[in-house]
């Protein structure tokens, strides 16, 4: 159900937007919001990965940033 949500919120959501989403849900505590944070993030990836701009540095950057934020919640979910 999570890997839904997070799949339709990042669908409807801009770079900019998930960015914003991101940023604040790996901001709060709570171990049920790991899992939107990394089921957006898988989302965003997989999106930017079939995107032109896969090659250009900010992708690389914000690419870098989401799998950080993923690991921190996977190894501290609080």
């Amino acid at each position: 159900m999570l890997d839904f949500l997070a799949s339709n919120f990042a669908n409807r959501l801009s770079k900019q937007e998930l960015r914003a989403a991101i940023t604040f849900y790996s901001s709060l505590e709570g171990r049920s919001l790991q899992y939107v944070v990394i089921g957006l993030t898988q989302e965003t990836m997989m999106r930017m990965e079939s995107a032109v701009a896969v090659s250009s540095p900010a992708y690389k950057e914000y690419a870098s940033e989401l799998q950080r934020i993923a690991s921190d919640f996977q190894k501290n979910p609080k």
